[in-house]
């Protein structure tokens, strides 16, 4: 599911690509492998030619963006049953 990468970019989000994203990722996966997917995205992997302050603000973000994608996808009604 590449698009997860694209639901969390560091770019101020685009709301209405997450919600149709999180209403159709169901044709290419499944909640399980899309949960997978955020949790790698959410522990961003420092690049050897980045320094300290420009990972912790890049990582932020990226956390941020997840955090955000997750909080709206378990609001959908009947995604997630008790």
């Amino acid at each position: 599911m590449i698009r997860v990468c694209y639901t969390t970019v560091m770019c101020p989000i685009d709301l209405e690509f997450v919600k149709t994203f999180l209403h159709t990722y169901t044709i290419y996966g499944t909640p399980e492998k899309l949960l997978n997917e955020l949790i790698q995205r959410f522990y961003v992997v420092q690049k050897p030619t980045m320094n300290i302050e420009e990972f912790n603000t890049r990582s932020h973000m990226i956390q941020i963006q997840v955090i955000n994608v997750l909080q709206l996808w378990v609001n959908i009604p009947g995604e997630f049953k008790g």
